[in-house]
């Protein structure tokens, strides 16, 4: 693909012009199609991105209304300092929780929601 890219592009009418070809974009048209089709909005998958809205949704809430909790994991996750401000709240946890990985985000869910077996 990348290689018909750069046969196809060029210049015209003094402007470069990024093209595939007809070839490559009826391919990646294929492809396309199958991973919405076989991957993307396949049932088990769907079922996978149902339970993820779910752990992202609670540790949201958590941080918001835990801001002592929220900044003991910014110094864990070498972030902090952090002046969290009232008008910016949501959207700086917004944009921590999307710098977490999602292993990450998995052993903070079980850490926050799941019991412990010794307390």
């Amino acid at each position: 693909m990348i290689e018909e890219l750069i046969c196809n592009s060029g210049e015209k009418n003094d402007i470069f012009i990024l093209f595939m070809g007809e070839r490559a974009f009826s391919a990646m048209t294929i492809l396309r199609q199958f991973l919405y089709n076989n991957v993307y909005r396949a049932p088990s998958v769907h079922q996978e991105f149902i339970k993820a809205k779910k752990v992202l949704i609670e540790i949201y809430n958590y941080f918001i209304d835990n801001i002592d909790f929220l900044q003991a994991e910014l110094e864990k996750m070498e972030m902090a300092p952090w002046e969290p401000s009232k008008n910016h709240l949501k959207r700086s946890v917004c944009d921590i929780i999307a710098s977490m990985t999602d292993r990450y985000a998995l052993e903070l869910y079980t850490k926050l929601f799941f019991p412990r077996p010794r307390v």
